[in-house]
């Protein structure tokens, strides 16, 4: 039984993280929402976890927090006497995937599986894994997955050969920043890694290293951060050190063997896949003549994406986010394209959208190395394009992750008190067990 809602609670937090389209214009984060809406009708004890959260001070602030930003870019739109208000489309729906986060919450909590929450983002992400594998080397598997595309994606995934194979909403950088974080999750989750199961986490650093590294080479960022706090914090044995870097060192070594063997031995209709993939490796690694690691993207992103503006564009921004030929400025880096819109308050806006998200608990002492870990992994990977306060998954995943550091105190409690904030109420339970009567 406890298996069967495990998988179960498995399926609602891939559905939530990945908001694949299910039909028209609802994903499977609405449908996990419409789900948890008609269970509170029915359990008296869910609705009030509900209703604490949505309505505890860190929610208000945060949710106050979209109002203010929102308000500011409609006001830098007027100002300008522009009418582009794409942005706003984004942010209100990462707002409702922060709120369906609370409800899928305090869904786990009362079915006591906050503990369980970074397994189940883990093996979501591996299952993802599976799914885009399957993508890659099974033409009737991909054409399924492209179908819960949109246009653009689809078009976009056709030019790569190999990319866009997944089951996510987002398939390309979104995905990819979404891997890197689970890498860092990965390493520090004690319920996973702490197991000298060294074969599981081989096999699993194989499927999420190809699998995110199909999405973008982005992603192996996250793998860098992963191991540097595995190093720096992980107070493990000498042998489990010794052996998890063996197993790293093997996963390297493995994705360009197998590519090699597969280029070889599959049929022919896969084979400009794998050629797809094996240069798209290769450039990664290449180096520049002065010894540092670079690829095509990263030169031209450093070269044109970047650039100085006025100053009346740096306080309000110029109103624009998308124009007919694309990103407006022909930039897409996550510095400079909130900073264009609507000027610099939006970038500070977008920061403590992020802090709020990472610190919904207050995160303990010996926690805070992981999340300034995340957090600076995450000013990396703005430079490249948009993340920080605004790419759903990479947020999602974030915030249900942050979400299962909800110290125990906070877990007995049964409500919230909106003064004071979270209160411990007495366990009822236990004074009456404790009657003899």
């Amino acid at each position: 039984m406890r298996l069967i809602k495990d998988a179960f609670n498995v399926v609602l937090v891939f559905s939530v993280i990945f908001m694949f389209k299910v039909i028209s214009f609802i994903d499977s984060s609405m449908i996990v929402m419409a789900f948890l809406v008609i269970f509170s009708f029915f359990n008296k004890q869910y609705r009030k976890e509900v209703k604490n959260y949505c309505f505890s001070k860190k929610s208000m602030l945060l949710l106050l927090t979209f109002v203010l930003f929102s308000v500011w870019i409609i006001l830098c739109c007027l100002l300008n006497l522009q009418t582009d208000f794409s942005y706003l489309k984004t942010l209100f729906h990462l707002l409702f995937q922060l709120i369906v986060c609370l409800f899928l919450y305090c869904f786990l909590k009362i079915n006591r599986r906050i503990s369980s929450i970074p397994k189940y983002l883990i093996i979501s992400f591996i299952i993802q894994s599976i799914i885009i594998i399957l993508g890659i080397i099974s033409p009737s598997v991909r054409t399924f997955l492209l179908s819960t595309k949109g246009e653009f994606e689809v078009e976009l995934a056709n030019h790569y050969g190999f990319r866009g194979a997944s089951l996510a909403g987002s398939s390309f950088f979104g995905l990819s920043i979404s891997f890197g974080l689970l890498f860092i999750i990965f390493f520090s989750n004690k319920n996973l890694i702490m197991k000298k199961n060294y074969i599981f986490i081989l096999i699993s650093l194989v499927l999420l290293g190809i699998a995110g590294l199909s999405a973008g080479r982005v992603s192996a960022i996250g793998i860098i951060f992963g191991l540097l706090f595995f190093i720096v914090k992980g107070k493990r044995k000498f042998q489990f050190f010794i052996n998890s870097i063996i197993i790293v060192l093997l996963f390297l070594i493995l994705i360009p063997l197998l590519s090699s063997f597969f280029k070889k031995t599959i049929s022919s209709n896969l084979s400009n896949t794998i050629d797809y993939f094996y240069f798209y490796i290769t450039e990664f690694f290449n180096s520049s003549s002065g010894g540092f690691m670079k690829t095509t993207s990263t030169e031209f992103m450093f070269s044109t994406m970047f650039f100085p503006v006025e100053l009346k564009t740096l306080l309000f921004g110029d109103g624009l986010y998308n124009v007919s030929t694309g990103y407006y400025m022909s930039t897409d880096s996550g510095i400079m394209r909130p900073i264009l819109y609507a000027g610099l308050p939006s970038l500070i806006f977008l920061f403590s959208i992020q802090y709020q998200i990472m610190n919904f608990f207050n995160f303990k002492r010996k926690d805070k190395f992981l999340f300034w870990t995340i957090f600076i992994f995450s000013i990396i990977l703005q430079i490249k394009g948009e993340v920080i306060g605004f790419a759903n998954i990479f947020t999602t995943l974030l915030f249900l992750f942050s979400l299962s550091y909800e110290n125990k105190k906070n877990q007995l409690s049964m409500g919230i008190n909106f003064q004071q904030g979270f209160i411990k109420k007495p366990n009822y339970d236990v004074i009456s067990n404790s009657n003899p009567a």
